[in-house]
């Protein structure tokens, strides 16, 4: 039997297949963050881990 042709998923800007799983007692603390800076969770997600890098003397990276 012939395999189905991929279907091409539209480009996303944001989707990179990388994904990092929190246990479920962070969702809380996250909506309270956001309702308190209007931030998405990934702005917040990505602010907290820029730095905890450069605490750890890594510079994040450049990202747009």
């Amino acid at each position: 039997m012939a395999k189905k042709p991929t279907r091409e998923r539209p480009k996303d800007q944001h989707a990179s297949g990388f994904m990092v799983r929190l246990p479920e007692g962070y969702r809380a603390a996250l909506d309270e963050l956001k309702k308190r800076t209007d931030r998405p969770y990934t702005a917040s997600v990505r602010r907290a881990l820029d730095a905890y890098l450069r605490e750890q003397g890594i510079e994040p990276p450049e990202t747009v």
